[in-house]
């Protein structure tokens, strides 16, 4: 399968990692400049094109079967609409938001894609210590239909994580609750001493 990461930050660099290593193949790496140095060391075989080359993104993400874009919350639609003439019928774009809805994948809907959440029960503050916590892990997979739920599934697994399945309306419960849990684990043991 070949795999486009739109925003090469630590969690979508690290699922572009764990993917080749499955044997897949990492044909695109997108985002700002600074992401370019975390790209080329952790996927040197990936071609890398500036986010801000938005002809040559756009044309790339058509050899791609699955686009995980990981970007900032607020910034999901945009990227989507932004590179929408990209989009195919048959591909499969997934963003990597535990609280963004599968809306904001709107524009690569309309154009024939599968869309797609898949987002890790996990933190990462860098692609080492992602590459050492998902393998494992939970992911929380939504989809719109059984079958592309069924393929995020296979995905995940491929990765070594273990999947579940989230509706997309609990997203934003379910990310508040991760949230909590990770940030206040800390106040809570201190709470309890």
């Amino acid at each position: 399968m070949a795999v486009a990461l739109v925003g090469a930050g630590a969690v979508a660099t690290a699922f572009g990692v764990l993917l080749q290593r499955a044997g897949h193949r990492v044909v695109l790496a997108t985002g700002r400049e600074p992401s370019r140095i975390r790209a080329e060391r952790h996927l040197p075989s990936a071609p890398f094109v500036p986010w801000t080359d938005a002809a040559r993104v756009t044309d790339a993400l058509h050899d791609a079967d699955l686009v995980l874009i990981g970007v900032p919350d607020d910034a999901i639609a945009g990227v989507c609409d932004a590179v929408a003439s990209g989009w195919r019928s048959g591909q499969t774009v997934a963003h990597l938001s535990g609280s963004a809805s599968l809306h904001v994948l709107e524009a690569a809907r309309e154009r024939g894609a599968n869309v797609l959440s898949l987002h890790p029960l996990q933190s990462f503050p860098d692609v080492e210590t992602g590459l050492a916590r998902l393998p494992g892990s939970g992911v929380a997979v939504t989809a719109l239909d059984e079958e592309i739920a069924a393929f995020g599934e296979r995905v995940v697994r491929s990765m070594g994580a273990r999947p579940f399945r989230l509706a997309d309306a609990a997203k934003p419960l379910y990310h508040a609750a991760a949230v909590f849990c990770a940030n206040y684990l800390v106040t809570v043991e201190g709470l309890a001493e």
